[in-house]
């Protein structure tokens, strides 16, 4: 019930089908709600902020929130590449492409041969590229 990727791969699948979109996000509120619980037992833990922030930007969580707790996860585990990548997510999620992109090329700079997260910096760029002025 808390594997966050798994989560977000059945709430995308979700689309086209708002019973299984309903289903998908009850689940990612309970996860949620689960995380935040972990998260306040165990603060000092940078995993839970970046597990709430990833969750949250890539479905429909509190984006606001998201951003914080991702990065209170940073301060915690400073210049982390996958923490940077959560954090290009959420500043994405909150409408900040700009953000997005300088965020995932630092990421990029911390771990220069993972695919992923050269992908995401190449999908932030186009979405810029892409963006009204």
């Amino acid at each position: 019930p808390k594997d966050v990727d798994s989560l977000i791969a059945w709430y995308r699948l979700g689309d086209d089908d708002p019973a299984q979109r309903a289903d998908a996000a009850a689940r990612v509120t309970k996860a949620l709600e689960q995380i935040d619980e972990e998260i306040q037992a165990v603060p000092d833990d940078p995993n839970g902020y970046n597990e709430y922030a990833w969750l949250a930007a890539n479905t429909e969580g509190d984006v606001g929130k998201a951003l914080r707790y991702s990065k209170r996860s940073l301060e915690l585990s400073f210049d982390s590449p996958s923490y940077l990548d959560t954090m290009a997510h959420c500043r994405a999620a909150a409408g900040d492409a700009a953000g997005a992109e300088r965020t995932q090329l630092l990421a990029v700079r911390q771990e220069p041969h993972n695919v992923t997260i050269r992908r995401n910096l190449e999908r932030f760029r186009a979405a810029l590229k892409t963006r009204p002025q």
